[in-house]
């Protein structure tokens, strides 16, 4: 695993690019996140402007859904105005995005054969490599490496596989562990944690992001638990949260995107009076994971 210390006396903060933030809220329809320019003196740089972003949730079948938007305003009184208007165009993007990432998906649906085929085993070595401390068994999904490639007779290939943890509280993995690979279902049967899974293998979202969704949709997270969450607790150089703000609202947007998505696919089954659809379940069944044999 790799040591989440190792490099921090190697950040460097950028003293060009400082902000403060403020939050504003009426207690009814949400908040104006102001984002306000400040010189390395931590004085308010007049060379720059503010920006204001509004933060708001919408209900809908699968429950609030939160929205966050850029408001095109130069003060308060303008961005307090132009609230409205800027929540809706947040909301219409987002529907955007989301139907967009549900085409790209749609066109690389992972088939059994790419999942399982030859190189399948041999990149579990490179995929566990790169998850750090994420605690579990892990689930991921096949088509990292874009399609088939071929290994040769008893030959290895190593390859780095973004995964997520979908078993919270486990034992974290190492390279002494048995791995094996099974089916998603056999680790999560969720539909919806199959379709995040696969947007993380076609590359469609941060590990970081997918992660604190998959413990919120498949363990029951809460969002106040997974922001309080630590990767790294010491007394000598403070507690580093697992997840930063801008991670979790993602988590959150993308969450909620794909239990509407899947509400709305429920209602079409429903209103054409078919029991299935072998089009969703078949994506949904043909995702494949890693999982670690704790056993």
């Amino acid at each position: 695993m790799s040591d989440p210390l190792q490099k921090l006396d190697e950040i460097q903060f950028n003293a060009d690019n400082l902000w403060r933030e403020e939050m504003y809220t009426d207690r009814e329809v949400g908040s104006i996140r102001v984002m306000i320019p400040v010189t390395s003196e931590g004085l308010e740089d007049p060379m720059r402007e503010k920006e204001f972003y509004v933060q708001t949730q919408v209900m809908t079948g699968a429950g609030a859904l939160p929205v966050e938007g850029r408001i095109e305003a130069k003060t308060m009184a303008e961005a307090v105005a132009n609230y409205g208007p800027s929540a809706k165009q947040a909301v219409e993007d987002m529907i955007k995005r989301v139907q967009e990432m549900q085409r790209e998906a749609a066109n690389q649906i992972v088939t059994p054969d790419q999942a399982f085929g030859g190189g399948g085993m041999g990149g579990m070595g490179g995929g566990m490599g790169g998850m750090g401390g994420m605690g579990g068994g892990m689930g991921g999904m096949g088509g990292m490496g874009g399609g088939m490639f071929r290994v040769a007779a008893d030959k290895s290939r190593k390859l780095k596989v973004a995964t997520v943890c979908l078993e919270h509280g486990k034992q974290d993995p190492n390279p002494r562990m048995k791995y094996k690979i099974v089916p998603i279902a056999k680790v999560n049967a969720d539909p919806k944690v199959a379709q995040l899974c696969q947007m993380l293998g076609n590359g469609q979202l941060p590990q970081n992001t997918a992660q604190a969704a998959a413990w919120h949709m498949a363990n029951g997270l809460s969002w106040q638990e997974l922001a309080v969450k630590n990767r790294v607790e010491s007394k000598y150089t403070g507690n580093i949260r697992f997840f930063n703000h801008r991670e979790l609202f993602m988590a959150k947007r993308v969450s909620t995107g794909i239990s509407v998505l899947y509400q709305q696919y429920l209602d079409s089954q429903k209103s054409s009076g078919d029991e299935e659809s072998p089009g969703y379940d078949e994506e949904v069944e043909t995702a494949e994971t890693e999982t670690v044999d704790t056993e």
